[in-house]
């Protein structure tokens, strides 16, 4: 009996059912894990004296899995990402600098080849009460209402809070508050493994260390010279606008 019909009596197997409907269900999983999958081959293998090799994988799993031999042996869980968005930081830089970006670009640019859990967008809305006082804000909320149906369907939670008022003046309250809420809620819940923060602003350095003291890596989106010289050191990794610019621009 060659390497071939036995190969073809494991695929046959309930064992090799049980094995390809893991691989399915943990799609995110680069291996199956020393405690499981490594015993079973090594008893196959022993019993078959059957040398394991990349194109014996490709064969058996099909190319779908394309498992070479070295991720059986230890464990490569693709990394976790969630990104947390200050709207109303980029929507200021921007306007300084009299430039537009593509929060839909942005997303993708920072996520690389790594898995993205879910984006936040943090920003500041008339409440319908305001809003009827003055036209002025009843178009700037539905502008921004219309902005954000956009997100659905593309993996983007939004986090609005109400404006308030300094004199005639409106102002976000608890944004900063908000984000580094959730930021920490998640972390504790090891929701991700990395946390990208769309944001240059110094109130939130306290809970980017926070978050590290947990294990979790933290990366800061901003321009250069719009973030807190604290949140830069704190950062695992800096993303400079300016340096992705032409990756992120909105086009008009």
């Amino acid at each position: 009996m060659n390497w071939t019909t036995h190969i073809n009596q494991f695929k046959g197997s309930k064992a090799f059912k049980l094995l390809k409907d893991i691989c399915n269900r943990r799609a995110n999983i680069y291996f199956l894990g020393p405690y499981f999958l490594t015993p079973f081959l090594m008893q196959f293998m022993k019993r078959w004296q059957y040398e394991v090799d990349k194109s014996t994988f490709d064969f058996v799993f099909g190319k779908p899995y394309n498992l070479p031999l070295k991720y059986l042996m230890e464990v490569r869980k693709m990394e976790r990402l969630i990104v947390f968005i200050d709207g109303a930081y980029m929507l200021a830089a921007c306007s300084e600098r009299n430039v537009k970006y593509d929060l839909f670009k942005l997303i993708p640019v920072v996520k690389k080849d790594r898995k993205i859990i879910r984006s936040y967008y943090y920003d500041g809305i008339y409440s319908q009460e305001d809003a009827r006082r003055l036209a002025e804000y009843m178009e700037k909320r539905e502008k921004k209402i219309s902005f954000i149906k956009n997100f659905i369907g593309r993996g983007i939670t939004p986090r609005l809070s109400t404006l308030k008022f300094r004199g005639d003046k409106p102002i976000q309250k608890g944004v900063d508050v908000r984000i580094a809420t959730d930021m920490l809620m998640l972390a504790v819940r090891n929701a991700y493994d990395t946390a990208v923060l769309v944001s240059g602003d110094e109130d939130l350095v306290e809970v980017v260390r926070e978050i590290k003291y947990l294990g979790k890596r933290v990366e800061i989106v901003a321009f250069r010279k719009g973030v807190s010289e604290n949140l830069e050191l704190e950062a695992d990794d800096m993303w400079y606008l300016e340096d992705i610019w032409e990756q992120v621009k909105r086009e008009e």
